[in-house]
């Protein structure tokens, strides 16, 4: 029952993100690879045109980071920091802004994409942290990316004791998912004299 950011419609923010069940776009240009996220739309951003990490005075904490990266032969190496703290996954421990990742990321067939992980956080780490995620290519001429707004209807609320509460009908603040909700379209938008 606890508070999980994902359900207030925040970004995961990587290393969450990493570990998604929704689809991702791969768009790898010479000097950025895009990773397009569709859980709330996230867009990652690895520079791999030799410029080096945001300077420190000007950094601040991001919920996908500060990513660049290199390529070794067919892997694509990538050095994240400046996240946001957040969790891992629900239920599961979290990790601060002073959390940094390196990738190790290539396609090992037609089909399969593999990452090699590994975190370091010295405040919620002993040692670093080491996983392979492996994504597989979906096929299906019908998968599409769609813009992804859970704010239209959700109906999840944060408890006054940090859990979560499922809104349901009859709740106040709850919203039908048989209609998005939508801010209404003033019809005297930009006549003269209306703002």
């Amino acid at each position: 029952n606890e508070w999980d950011p994902i359900s207030a419609c925040l970004p995961a923010g990587i290393p969450r993100l990493l570990a998604g069940l929704f689809q991702w776009n791969f768009v790898d240009l010479p000097k950025t690879t895009y990773w397009l996220y569709e859980q709330q739309s996230e867009q990652r951003n690895i520079y791999t045109d030799g410029r080096g990490h945001m300077p420190e005075d000007e950094a601040y904490p991001l919920w996908d980071g500060d990513s660049i990266g290199f390529w070794d032969g067919d892997t694509l190496v990538a050095h994240t920091i400046n996240l946001r703290p957040n969790q891992y996954k629900r239920s599961q421990p979290f990790y601060s802004n002073k959390v940094s990742t390196i990738e190790r990321i290539r396609l090992v067939n037609k089909t399969n994409l593999q990452n090699s992980i590994t975190i370091w956080d010295p405040v919620y780490l002993a040692k670093p942290w080491h996983v392979v995620q492996t994504y597989r290519r979906n096929r299906s001429t019908d998968a599409r990316i769609d813009l992804w707004s859970c704010e239209e209807n959700a109906n999840v609320a944060e408890t006054k004791n940090g859990g979560t509460r499922i809104l349901l009908p009859g709740d106040p603040g709850y919203r039908s998912p048989n209609s998005l909700y939508l801010t209404p379209r003033n019809p005297d938008a930009g006549k003269p004299g209306n703002k």
